[in-house]
């Protein structure tokens, strides 16, 4: 999972301004979480690098977003690990 932070750190700092580097920012995000090597801990630390994000963007509908990926990631682990 430390390459995804190489990878997220690179774009948020020179991956462009705007929406161009947002989208690629939460593309990258989207991939990162969606990782089957990715542990709930490592999740949960993506999601808040995540949503820290959005709130230094002044995104709010963005910010809701993660936290609706946030909760569904969770009920998804819980219905995996009850099966």
């Amino acid at each position: 999972m430390d390459i995804w932070n190489v990878f997220l750190d690179m774009e948020i700092k020179y991956g462009g301004e705007g929406k161009v580097q947002a989208d690629g920012v939460r593309a990258l995000f989207k991939r990162a979480v969606a990782d089957e090597k990715c542990s709930p801990k490592q999740a949960a630390a993506m999601f808040k690098k995540w949503k820290e994000f959005e709130e230094k963007i002044g995104n709010e509908k963005g910010v809701d977003e993660v936290m609706v990926r946030a909760k569904a990631y969770v009920t998804t682990k819980k219905e995996g690990a009850e099966a």
